[in-house]
């Protein structure tokens, strides 16, 4: 499949998916899973977004860039989809709910802790200044923040790291009968092989000197296109199982199977 049928494929089914959560919204359906839905729909609306710019760099023949936007693809699905599948099996918004507190703040603090290492460096402190104290008297917010509060963002967030996650997808493939083998399978691997570009790495240059050889970039752009597709349409359908379940949620959710399936 070439990039502009690829592109009109995705369209169509986008357009699907989008009067089906207009038309949920509009008429109020019940969710049975709102924080996690919240989630994976920010997830669905930021991955099309990265595959819009896949999908123009792709019509420039520009692999590089189509393979640092890849790889961010595939981080992305990752986590989306992890907390989807805990989401479904634990019964409970717990994942979510962790997701959206823990995590901001420990995203918060992981940038704040690059700050203050800068801030030392710039200001020749030959001491690094206390991270704590720094908080606390840059952000009132954080007030009386203290290291057991820091240990317990720390605990609670260590199940979103990459490790974890990939653990738990391999744990699921040991099933014969999970139904996401096939691109577990293709994704995993490639979350290693693709961190070489969005890193700067020597090994990029050799993989786009391979494909310059080999005259194989065209096929390239196309083959990690169509994963994307899949990747991104699975994160739509799981936002349609947030619902609370019953024949028109089913039937909706078939329906963008279907279309997924045609259009791959």
């Amino acid at each position: 499949m070439d990039i502009q049928q690829s592109r009109q494929s995705f369209d169509s089914y986008m357009e699907i998916y989008t009067k089906i959560i207009e038309d949920f919204s509009t008429r109020k359906k019940v969710v049975i899973y709102p924080t996690a839905k919240e989630v994976l729909q920010r997830y669905s609306l930021n991955l099309n977004r990265i595959f819009d710019s896949m999908l123009e760099s792709g019509e420039k023949g520009n692999l590089y860039s189509c393979s640092i936007l890849y790889r961010s693809v595939i981080e992305h699905f990752l986590k989306a989809f992890y907390i989807f599948e805990r989401t479904i099996s634990d019964k409970n918004e717990d994942v979510s709910i962790s997701f959206q507190q823990h995590y901001l703040i420990s995203e918060f603090l992981a940038e704040k802790a690059g700050l203050l290492d800068m801030e030392d460096l710039q200001n020749g402190n030959l001491n690094k200044t206390d991270f704590l104290e720094f908080i606390n008297s840059k952000f009132p917010e954080f007030e009386g923040f203290e290291k057991e509060n820091q240990q317990e963002i720390s605990i609670a967030t260590r199940q979103f790291g990459l490790k974890v996650i990939i653990k738990h997808f391999h744990k699921m493939m040991e099933n014969k009968n999970y139904l996401y083998k096939n691109v577990m399978s293709q994704m995993i691997p490639e979350f290693s092989r693709f961190s070489t570009f969005t890193h700067g790495g020597m090994y990029a240059n050799a993989i786009m000197d391979t494909h310059t050889a080999q005259n194989t970039i065209s096929e390239e752009i196309a083959r990690i296109i169509e994963i994307t597709i899949v990747s991104v349409t699975l994160i739509n359908e799981s936002v349609i199982l947030m619902y609370k379940p019953d024949k028109e949620v089913a039937d909706a959710f078939i329906k963008l199977k279907n279309k997924r399936a045609e259009n791959t």
